[in-house]
């Protein structure tokens, strides 16, 4: 929050709105209006974070939105979205955040940098203000130059289009970059997991993955499988015969279930350190964890339980870790489970590490919690 604070200011000094940012006086009557400047600023080409400053004038002064009748909460604007028909299911991150500034409350409205651009609508919405329709266009792109968006009823120049389609296929992305996009699509992999130590693109063969030996070692988070030894190798993605990235890969439950290297990340119980395993699905190493599964993100083997987390995307593991560093409490008691019992007995044989398998679950459980109250579905504790 304080690197947002910090961001936001230096924008509101500038006294202008430019591509990436725009003040708002406050929110917006009409809800047409305000899809039209999120689908403006979401497919910007600037491949910063926007924002929609709520509570400042043109002219860059603070007046606040702490009287403001049409406020809007974050879940608010997130259900406004997945109610809308954007074409391929692709629409925008947001997240909304209240700053206290120059003694006022601001709504920061944060629309995350996507890859998928453009985004648009496949069918019209429409809103009425002043007795008026205002109408977003299905099919229509709009996006943003400088500080003026596209009109709500013309579509953005041609070449502006052309950069935006350049961007969600990776055309203008040094190639790993471009990894990344061509990882979305598992069909295009010629992929044979446990049987074939490579695969490539098969739109764009230049682009292989290779993979060497697997050879045994000891990770707390393979002790939950039913076969509790794990396994590692190497990955390599090569583009022509350029070696762009190297990273462990994990054979689980005795190889039947391959996966790309996971994250770790810790949560401050106290003076104590809490460890968990992670992927970010919006990651390299997440898009290979969907070419790996098929698709699925599955992490389970032989319907075994396991200790991993997926976040979308990376900001997500910074605000999850903000909430368990606050409720571990939560979680502490809870009875482990029996695949968890068995992991910890495993560690006891082959010596403890600074991540424990008791930490990882519990942190997977209070995991369930927040996701849950996140959606607004009450829980009790597990």
């Amino acid at each position: 929050m304080d690197d947002l604070f910090t961001e936001i200011r230096m924008l509101i000094a500038r006294k202008h709105e430019g591509d990436f940012w725009d003040y708002k006086e406050e929110h917006h009557k009409c809800k047409a209006e305000l899809l039209h400047d999120i689908i403006c600023l979401t497919n910007t080409l600037s491949k910063e974070n926007r924002y929609i400053i709520f509570g400042v004038r043109d002219d860059g002064s603070i007046i606040g939105i702490e009287n403001d009748e049409n406020r809007k909460r974050q879940a608010d604007i997130i259900d406004f979205l997945r109610s809308k028909n954007f074409a391929g299911q692709y629409r925008p991150e947001i997240e909304l955040h209240t700053l206290h500034m120059e003694d006022h409350d601001l709504d920061v409205l944060l629309i995350h940098n996507s890859l998928y651009t453009p985004i648009y609508l496949s069918e019209d919405y429409a809103d009425r203000k002043n007795n008026k329709t205002i109408t977003v266009h299905a099919n229509y792109i709009y996006s943003r130059i400088g500080d003026t968006n596209t009109p709500i009823n013309q579509s953005a120049d041609l070449y502006i289009v052309e950069k935006l389609w350049k961007k969600r296929f990776g055309l203008d992305l040094p190639p790993l970059e471009r990894m990344n996009i061509l990882l979305e699509n598992i069909d295009d992999w010629d992929m044979d997991i446990g049987n074939r130590n490579y695969g490539y693109c098969k739109i764009s063969p230049e682009y292989r993955i290779e993979m060497t030996d697997l050879h045994s070692c000891t990770e707390p988070c393979g002790y939950f499988y039913l076969h509790p030894d794990p396994c590692m190798g190497l990955l390599k993605i090569v583009y022509h015969s350029t070696i762009m990235y190297e990273e462990n890969y994990w054979g689980f439950d005795g190889a039947h279930l391959i996966v790309p290297e996971f994250e770790l990340r810790s949560i401050k119980d106290g003076d104590e350190l809490r460890y968990f395993y992670y992927y970010v699905v919006n990651s390299l190493n997440g898009r290979l964890l969907k070419l790996f599964t098929n698709g699925t993100y599955s992490l389970s083997s032989r319907h075994t339980e396991n200790c991993f987390i997926l976040f979308s995307y990376e900001w997500e593991a910074d605000s999850f870790i903000k909430y368990a560093s606050a409720n571990f409490d939560r979680v502490r008691e809870i009875e482990p489970s029996p695949a968890c019992r068995r992991a910890m007995m495993k560690e006891e044989e082959n010596g403890k590490m600074g991540i424990t398998a008791e930490d990882a679950w519990r942190i997977k459980q209070l995991h369930y919690i927040w996701s849950s109250e996140r959606l607004g579905i009450e829980t009790n504790d597990i």
